[in-house]
């Protein structure tokens, strides 16, 4: 599990202006949703929570501690969401994300290779069911103080 959180937070680095821990990676912080087996291989989901991110001074997408509404709106839908791994005998073989920016498309990463390709993307909606979830949760909190 190290090593997926690793490679995600290397990753992540590509995608936004980072703090970073210790050991120089960024720190983006997320929650396992699920997971999947199929003969050899697992896919693992996981959920990058907006609580714990943009309220979070260790985050490298903190915003502040006197959150906007707008400033959640923003965050809510530009930053990742979900993003799901899928392992072969613990060994990554590749990243899937749904990326909004520049365009709403799947982003998929071979973390051996640096590789990266996009595919198009027809879901509907701004947000994903986990985040909406969330925010629904939430909602007490993630309003402005």
């Amino acid at each position: 599990m190290t090593k997926i959180l690793t490679i995600v937070s290397l990753f992540i680095a590509t995608q936004c202006i980072a703090q970073t821990d210790n050991n120089g990676n960024p720190v983006f912080n997320s929650v396992s949703t699920s997971e999947e087996s199929v003969k050899d291989f697992q896919f693992i989901s996981n959920y990058y929570t907006l609580k714990n991110n943009i309220e979070n001074k260790t985050s490298s997408v903190y915003i502040s501690d006197n959150l906007t509404l707008n400033e959640i709106e923003k965050a809510a839908i530009n930053l990742p969401s979900d993003f799901f791994l899928v392992t072969k005998k613990q060994a990554i073989i590749s990243m899937v994300m749904i990326q909004n920016i520049p365009t709403r498309q799947f982003l998929v990463i071979n973390p051996t290779t640096g590789a990266q390709k996009q595919f198009g993307c027809s879901l509907k909606g701004d947000i994903t069911e986990n985040r909406a979830n969330e925010i629904i949760k939430e909602k007490l909190t993630l309003l402005p103080k």
